[in-house]
């Protein structure tokens, strides 16, 4: 039979699942659709200047803490609890991670559909400027019709 954890470890975890997630969900939003309609963003800038940054930014601490008690409840308790309980325990997780993947890697698994955007110069020239070499060949190979303008700003870049 499966323990049970405390009912407001349940209530506490969904309530602090919601601001991690729409965290997560408004900086991927801003990596890849955004990034995608109007080229590279300054990732966070209009939270920050807004002061919704703040909001977001307590609750994360809060989900952090919140997860540590969970882990040690369930470490204590030796059990998981029920689905009410590690569920938020898993959005909470999942939510965190993706908060630390960084732009770049968001730009490398789309970059098919950066190169293909109107602003995949902007991109190339992007990549060149902060040394993504990785980038750089894969928004390329995608994309063949850059202006020998934009390959010579590149090559001049990396020496080649």
């Amino acid at each position: 039979m499966i323990k049970p954890l405390p009912k407001v470890l349940s209530i506490s975890g969904w309530t602090v699942s919601i601001p991690c997630v729409l965290y997560a969900l408004r900086l991927i939003w801003e990596q890849t659709l955004l990034t995608w309609q109007n080229g590279p963003q300054m990732v966070g800038f209009a939270l920050s200047h807004s002061g919704l940054i703040l909001i977001f930014e307590i609750g994360r601490l809060a989900a952090i803490i919140w997860l540590v008690v969970y882990f040690l409840l369930a470490i204590i308790k030796r059990t998981t609890g029920t689905y009410v309980t590690y569920a938020p325990a898993l959005i909470i997780t999942i939510s965190l991670l993706l908060l630390m993947a960084p732009y770049s890697t968001w730009k490398h698994i789309f970059s098919s559909q950066l190169a293909n955007s109107s602003h995949a110069a902007d991109f190339m020239i992007n990549a060149a400027s902060s040394n993504d070499v990785v980038l750089m060949k894969m928004t390329v190979k995608e994309k063949l019709h850059f202006t020998q303008l934009h390959i010579l700003a590149v090559l001049m870049r990396f020496n080649f």
